[in-house]
Protein backbone atom coordinates (compact mmCIF):
# COMPACT_ATOMS: atom_id res chain seq x y z
CA UNK A 1 0.00 0.00 0.00
CA UNK A 2 0.96 3.09 -1.31
CA UNK A 3 0.53 6.12 0.99
CA UNK A 4 -0.23 9.45 -0.47
CA UNK A 5 2.29 12.75 0.47
CA UNK A 6 -1.02 13.89 2.59
CA UNK A 7 -0.99 10.72 4.63
CA UNK A 8 2.87 10.90 5.28
CA UNK A 9 2.35 14.23 6.64
CA UNK A 10 -0.78 13.25 8.87
CA UNK A 11 1.50 10.45 10.33
CA UNK A 12 4.59 12.64 10.42
CA UNK A 13 2.46 15.17 12.42
CA UNK A 14 0.95 13.10 14.20
CA UNK A 15 4.46 11.67 15.28
CA UNK A 16 5.52 15.27 16.03
CA UNK A 17 2.41 15.81 18.47
CA UNK A 18 3.44 12.54 20.48
CA UNK A 19 7.17 13.74 20.34
CA UNK A 20 6.06 17.80 21.90
CA UNK A 21 3.75 15.81 24.51
CA UNK A 22 6.78 13.44 25.74
CA UNK A 23 9.00 17.12 25.67
CA UNK A 24 6.79 18.80 28.28
CA UNK A 25 6.25 15.99 30.07
CA UNK A 26 9.77 15.72 30.60
CA UNK A 27 10.14 19.57 31.38
CA UNK A 28 7.71 19.10 33.94
CA UNK A 29 9.53 16.29 35.40
CA UNK A 30 12.99 18.09 35.15
CA UNK A 31 11.27 20.95 36.99
CA UNK A 32 10.13 18.57 39.68
CA UNK A 33 13.42 17.18 40.06
CA UNK A 34 15.44 20.69 40.35
CA UNK A 35 12.30 21.70 43.33
CA UNK A 36 13.46 18.40 44.80
CA UNK A 37 17.37 18.97 44.67
CA UNK A 38 16.82 22.28 46.43
CA UNK A 39 14.42 21.42 49.37
CA UNK A 40 17.24 18.78 49.64
CA UNK A 41 19.85 21.27 49.84
CA UNK A 42 17.49 23.77 52.44
CA UNK A 43 16.91 20.49 54.78
CA UNK A 44 20.58 19.84 54.58
CA UNK A 45 21.44 23.31 55.37
CA UNK A 46 18.85 23.62 58.31
CA UNK A 47 19.95 20.40 60.03
CA UNK A 48 23.52 22.28 60.17
CA UNK A 49 22.18 25.79 61.24
CA UNK A 50 20.31 23.49 64.07
CA UNK A 51 23.54 22.02 65.07
CA UNK A 52 25.69 25.18 65.21
CA UNK A 53 22.66 26.69 67.11
CA UNK A 54 22.61 24.30 69.68
CA UNK A 55 26.34 24.20 70.26
CA UNK A 56 26.87 27.98 70.14
CA UNK A 57 23.93 28.55 72.57
CA UNK A 58 25.70 27.58 75.72
CA UNK A 59 28.67 29.54 75.65
CA UNK A 60 26.55 32.40 74.30
CA UNK A 61 24.27 32.35 77.37
CA UNK A 62 26.96 32.53 79.50
CA UNK A 63 27.87 36.01 78.66
CA UNK A 64 24.62 37.38 78.74
CA UNK A 65 23.12 38.92 81.70
CA UNK A 66 20.21 36.92 83.67
CA UNK A 67 17.35 39.39 81.76
CA UNK A 68 19.31 38.47 78.68
CA UNK A 69 19.11 34.61 78.92
CA UNK A 70 15.83 34.90 79.95
CA UNK A 71 14.50 37.07 77.29
CA UNK A 72 16.11 34.55 74.69
CA UNK A 73 15.04 31.34 75.97
CA UNK A 74 11.72 33.29 76.74
CA UNK A 75 11.47 33.47 72.94
CA UNK A 76 13.22 30.14 72.18
CA UNK A 77 11.04 27.63 74.55
CA UNK A 78 7.53 26.42 73.42
CA UNK A 79 6.62 24.50 76.35
CA UNK A 80 8.19 22.07 79.12
CA UNK A 81 6.77 19.05 80.14
CA UNK A 82 7.29 17.37 83.32
CA UNK A 83 6.84 13.51 83.47
CA UNK A 84 7.81 12.29 87.18
CA UNK A 85 11.57 12.46 87.08
CA UNK A 86 11.87 13.89 83.58
CA UNK A 87 11.86 16.50 81.87
CA UNK A 88 11.29 17.29 77.80
CA UNK A 89 11.41 20.78 76.94
CA UNK A 90 10.01 21.64 73.21
CA UNK A 91 11.52 24.58 71.97
CA UNK A 92 11.62 26.78 68.17
CA UNK A 93 14.93 27.39 66.42
CA UNK A 94 15.00 30.68 65.40
CA UNK A 95 16.01 30.93 61.71
CA UNK A 96 18.53 33.71 60.43
CA UNK A 97 20.50 34.74 57.30
CA UNK A 98 23.63 33.40 57.02
CA UNK A 99 26.33 35.03 59.49
CA UNK A 100 23.21 35.98 61.55
CA UNK A 101 22.38 33.25 64.28
CA UNK A 102 22.51 33.31 67.78
CA UNK A 103 25.69 35.98 68.22
CA UNK A 104 24.52 38.46 66.70
CA UNK A 105 20.97 37.90 68.89
CA UNK A 106 23.48 38.27 71.88
CA UNK A 107 25.09 41.26 70.31
CA UNK A 108 21.89 43.14 69.96
CA UNK A 109 20.96 43.10 73.09
CA UNK A 110 24.23 43.83 74.77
Amino acid sequence: MVRTLGERGGVLKEQMDKIKAEQQRLICTKHDLEKQVQEAAKQELNSDYIERFCQDIPSVLNTLSFEDRRFILHEVIDKIVINGDGVTIYGIVPMYDEGNGIESIASQLS
